[in-house]
């Protein structure tokens, strides 16, 4: 069974390359603006996200 933490991290991830990709093919969009969206979406949005979920939890893992 897949954890509800893999499942976050997963999702924000699909999002953020679907993002990333769908941005890249918009002319005028800076190079440092993808990668904060890809870094942003994909990596502190998921970590934020479970680090809540751990806090309101009481720090269990499911």
């Amino acid at each position: 069974m897949v954890s509800r933490e893999n499942t976050i991290i997963g999702v924000c991830v699909v999002v953020a390359v679907g993002l990333w990709l769908g941005l890249r093919t918009l002319s005028g969009v800076p190079e440092w603006a993808l990668f904060a969206v890809l870094v942003g979406v994909g990596v502190v949005l998921p970590s934020a996200l479970v680090g809540y979920r751990s806090a309101t939890d009481g720090g269990g893992i499911s």
